[in-house]
């Protein structure tokens, strides 16, 4: 029977619509189902689909018992929630709903040669393919990301959410709890740590053209809403830099020097900026925004080396993912506590 759920095609119109009625309102404000207290398998309907999808194994859990709202059938599992529709053509009655579209992390398409805009992260591929690709999966939402805060490389499709954590062996590839984060309370489901859903906050509309010029790695997630500043500038710290809205800067932007508010003194001399981070600065708006070098590229830790500038510093990893190897420190996590303090 599922063999043949593996076709390459996009969802049906009426099933893609019926999930988006129910994503609209699955907060658990209405309709939410109650939570399961055995969680050895799921109702009979998606038994064998629960089964065949990967189980508990990949999907996690279930966690809700079986609800039905017009005119589908639905139920949820840590990871995913899983659909069915009667009325569908046997191929498509049996679904993953895209609930990776809520978590908010879509960006513009960044590899023009992927017919999807996103390259998957390479080991993740594995996994995509062995859940049936872009059929159960979904399109890939942004590129591959790391998550300072959760210490794990993650990428979210349009059904579901992969990870790998740093500290894993080589190949572990799981899923983020993305149907626990979408149930709620309703389901009274807590996930592990690590496979958390992590949500962005707004940015700023003002600005938010500006960022979107920025490689994603560049500023990272927001770690507050906008907020007007004690020198009346409205201010956002996100993850690696905080970024201050004023029009007498190129595209509206300026970065706070955050190296000196944290009590960072600039090492005399001259700095010679390796070539992998000029690169990427000049990728980024060049040294006008990150502020100049205030020390030597030098090794930090185990396979981690780094630069400071005004603004920002900037890490080398070498054993990471080439497309990762070099990003911002998330300094802003510190600047954030300093200033969480100061209030």
């Amino acid at each position: 029977m599922f063999a043949r759920i593996l076709s390459f095609r996009a969802v049906l119109g009426g099933i893609f619509l019926g999930c988006l009625v129910l994503i609209s309102s699955c907060d658990g404000s209405d309709y939410a189902p109650p939570p399961v207290t055995d969680t050895s398998s799921a109702d009979l309907r998606f038994r064998e689909f629960y089964q065949w999808i990967g189980g508990e194994e990949i999907l996690g859990p279930v966690i809700s018992t079986k609800f039905t709202h017009a005119d589908f059938e639905y139920q949820y599992t840590e990871a995913a929630l899983l659909m069915y529709s009667g009325t569908a053509n046997s191929n498509d009655q049996y679904q993953v709903a895209p609930l990776g579209l809520d978590v908010g992390v879509a960006t513009p398409p960044t590899d023009p040669s992927s017919p999807m805009g996103h390259k998957i992260h390479p080991p993740f591929e594995a996994l995509y393919i062995e859940l049936g690709g872009a059929r159960m999966v979904g399109l890939p939402l942004h590129p591959v990301q790391y998550n300072p805060k959760l210490q794990r490389f993650e990428q979210y499709f349009e059904n579901l959410g992969f990870f790998q954590s740093e500290n894993d062996p080589e190949g572990t590839v799981k899923l983020i709890a993305i149907g626990a984060w979408k149930c709620g309370a309703k389901c009274d489901h807590t996930p592990p740590n690590e496979s958390q859903v992590q949500l962005p906050r707004g940015i700023d509309n003002s600005v938010s053209l500006a960022l979107n010029r920025l490689d994603p790695s560049f500023t990272g997630l927001p770690l507050t809403e906008p907020f007007v500043a004690a020198d009346g500038i409205t201010e956002q710290i996100f993850e690696n830099v905080a970024v201050c809205i004023d029009p007498d800067f190129p595209a509206g932007i300026r970065l706070r020097p955050l190296l000196k508010i944290l009590g960072v003194n600039s090492e005399p001399g001259n700095f010679e900026i390796p070539t992998f981070f000029q690169e990427y600065l000049n990728r980024n708006s060049g040294l006008e925004l990150s502020g100049q070098p205030i020390s030597k590229f030098k090794h930090l830790s185990d396979n981690v080396f780094r630069q400071c500038f005004e603004n920002l510093c900037l890490d080398y990893r070498e054993n990471f993912p080439e497309e990762l190897q070099v990003r911002p420190a998330p300094l802003g996590y510190s600047y954030k506590n300093l200033f969480d303090e100061t209030q």
